[in-house]
C-alpha cells in the first residue's frame, strides 16, 4: 500500500466540534464546509479519518467544487512554500470493478455514494484492470508559465505550457536560452531542487538525429543535445523509463522521479525546462521582445546600472560607450574592448581595464593568457580571453582540461575562457649602468617576484571564474493538476 506525502480533505455535514488534532485549514461555502489536514497517510487512513469526523473524502463533480479545492490549497500554500503537495479525493475503483474507457469517471465511483458525474479532468488514462483497487489524487502544481530556479549564475526556468518539442525549443530561444542540457554537477543540483516540485513530464534538449534509431547500449541511446555548447565527456546519472528501440522523430522528456522518457517529438508534455543566462529570463519571455524586463513600474526603481529605457510592459537597459551588457545579468554593464589596445576607463582618479587586459598608464593592453600555460593542450589568445582546444582523441572539460575519450571517439572542442586581471602599475623600463649593479639586482628580484605574483593572480582568476556561489530562488502559487490514478 502506497504511503506518500498527502493531504486529505474532510467534507463535514455538521459542525467542526471534536475535530482531531493535526494542522488544518478550513473553508466554508453556502452548502458545506471543508477542512484540509497535513498528514502522511494512505488513502484508507484518509478515508477513515473523514468517517470518524462525520464526513467523507471530497468529491469533485463539477468545476465549482474544483474551485473550492483550489481556494483551500491556496490557503495552505502560505505555510508550505516550496513543497510538492498531493491530495487524495474520494474517487476509487473497487476490486472486481473494471476500468471503462468510454465513461467520464472511467469506472471509478465516489466514496460519498452520490451519483456519478459527467465532469472529469484526468491527467492520464487509468491502467486497464478489473482486479486491482485504484485510488485518485490531485497535485498542487507551481503556477505561472515560467519560474526560475538558480544556483549562482546558472539558472533553469520551469515552463508549464503544454507544447510539442519544437515549440518548447523555440520558446527557450525566445528568452535567450535553450532547452535544458544536463552536463555538469551544477545542472544536477538544480534538477535535484526541481525534482522535489515538478509534477509530470518536461521536455529537455535531447532528440534523435533525422533518420537515426536509438542505440540501447549507448548511455544517451544515440540522442544528441540540441545545444552547441556541450561537454560530451560528462554523462549525467539517470534512468531510462523504457528499453525499446525507437527511430526518429523521437525526443526526450524528464520527470520528477528523474526518469527519461522517449516520446514522439509531436507529443505535448506537461511543460519544458530551459537553461537561462540570468534569473529574469522568465520576465524577458513574458513580453514580445526578449530584451524587455517586465515591470509595471518601468524605470522608476532604477533597475539598470547605466541607462534605462521605459517601454510598454517594462523596460530595457543599455550601456555607455566602452561597455557591454553583462551576460549573467543584462541590467549590469562591464568594460569592453574588441582590439589589442583600448583607452582605460577613468573615474574619480582611478582607471580600469576590461577583464583580460593590463593597464599601462591610461592604456589597456590585452595580455597573452597562453603564456601562463592555462590550457592542457592547445591555447589561442583572444582579446580579453583565450580559447583552449584538445588534440584528437581528447575532449575539453571545465574549459581548460583535456580528458581522453573512450572507445576512440574523436572530436576537437574549443571553449573561450574569460579571465579577470587588472595590473595597476605601469611597466618598468631598465637601462644598463655598471655603477649600480646592486640596484639592478634588487630591481630584477622585485620584477621576478612581481611576475610570479602575476602568474598566481592570473591562475587564481582562471579558477575563480569556474566556480559559482550557490543561492536558490523559487517563486510559486497553487494550481490544480489533473486527476491521477494511484495505487491505494
Amino acid at each position: 500500500m502506497a504511503i506518500m506525502l498527502l493531504i486529505f480533505l474532510l467534507q463535514l455535514i455538521n459542525s467542526f466540534e471534536g475535530l482531531s488534532g493535526a494542522e488544518h485549514e478550513t473553508l466554508c461555502t453556502s452548502n458545506a464546509c471543508f477542512t484540509l489536514h497535513m498528514e502522511k497517510v494512505s488513502f484508507e487512513k484518509a478515508q477513515q479519518n473523514c468517517d470518524d469526523n462525520g464526513g467523507y473524502l471530497m468529491t469533485l463533480r463539477d468545476r465549482h467544487e474544483e474551485d473550492v479545492l483550489r481556494s483551500l490549497l491556496s490557503l495552505l500554500q502560505r505555510q508550505h512554500q516550496g513543497r510538492l503537495l498531493k491530495v487524495w479525493i474520494g474517487l476509487k475503483l473497487h476490486r472486481q470493478d473494471c476500468v471503462l474507457p468510454d465513461k467520464a469517471l472511467r469506472g471509478f465511483k465516489w466514496v460519498s455514494g452520490k451519483e456519478d458525474s459527467n465532469y472529469s479532468n484526468w491527467k492520464r488514462e487509468p491502467v486497464s484492470t478489473c482486479t486491482e483497487e485504484r485510488c485518485t489524487g490531485l497535485g498542487m502544481k507551481q503556477a505561472g508559465t515560467c519560474r526560475p530556479v538558480c544556483i549562482g549564475s546558472d539558472c533553469v526556468t520551469v515552463n508549464q505550457d503544454r507544447v510539442d518539442f519544437k515549440t518548447a525549443e523555440e520558446a527557450c530561444q525566445h528568452s535567450n536560452g535553450e532547452l535544458l542540457t544536463l552536463q555538469s554537477e551544477t545542472d544536477k543540483r538544480i534538477f535535484g531542487i526541481l525534482s522535489q516540485e515538478l509534477l509530470g513530464n518536461f521536455w529537455i534538449g535531447l532528440r534523435l538525429p533525422a533518420g537515426a534509431c536509438s542505440n540501447l547500449s549507448d548511455p544517451l541511446r544515440g540522442y544528441e543535445w540540441t545545444s552547441d555548447n556541450v561537454d560530451r565527456s560528462f554523462i549525467p546519472s539517470f534512468t531510462w523509463k523504457d528499453s525499446v528501440k525507437l527511430c526518429s522523430p523521437h525526443c526526450v522528456s524528464l520527470s520528477n522521479d528523474q526518469k527519461w522518457t522517449e516520446r514522439l517529438c509531436s507529443d505535448k508534455t506537461d511543460g519544458f525546462l530551459c537553461n537561462a543566462k540570468h534569473k529574469d529570463a522568465c520576465q524577458a519571455q513574458a513580453v514580445s521582445d526578449p530584451a524587455v524586463f517586465q515591470d509595471p513600474k518601468g524605470c522608476l526603481s532604477g533597475p539598470c546600472e547605466h541607462t534605462c529605457n521605459a517601454v510598454k510592459g517594462g523596460y530595457t537597459c543599455s550601456c555607455f560607450s566602452g561597455y557591454i551588457p553583462d551576460s549573467l545579468d543584462p541590467r549590469q554593464c562591464k568594460i569592453y574592448c574588441a582590439q589589442e589596445k583600448c583607452p582605460a576607463i577613468c573615474e574619480s582618479g582611478s582607471c580600469y581595464c576590461p577583464e583580460g587586459f593590463l593597464r599601462t598608464d591610461q592604456i589597456c593592453e590585452d595580455m597573452d593568457e597562453c603564456e601562463m600555460d592555462g590550457c592542457d593542450h592547445e591555447c589561442k589568445n583572444t582579446f580579453g580571453s583565450f580559447v583552449c582546444s584538445c588534440r584528437k582523441g581528447y575532449v575539453l572539460k571545465n574549459q581548460v582540461k583535456c580528458i581522453k575519450l573512450k572507445d576512440s571517439e574523436h572530436l576537437v572542442v574549443t571553449t573561450p575562457v574569460a579571465v579577470g586581471f587588472v595590473k595597476p602599475a605601469a611597466n618598468n623600463t631598465l637601462k644598463g649602468s655598471s655603477g649600480f649593479a646592486g640596484s639592478f639586482l634588487w630591481i630584477w628580484i622585485v620584477v621576478a617576484v612581481a611576475v610570479v605574483a602575476g602568474i598566481f593572480v592570473i591562475r587564481f582568476h582562471v579558477v575563480k571564474r569556474q566556480r559559482s556561489r550557490e543561492q536558490n530562488s523559487t517563486q510559486q502559487s497553487a494550481v490544480i493538476a489533473p486527476m491521477d490514478n494511484i495505487d491505494c
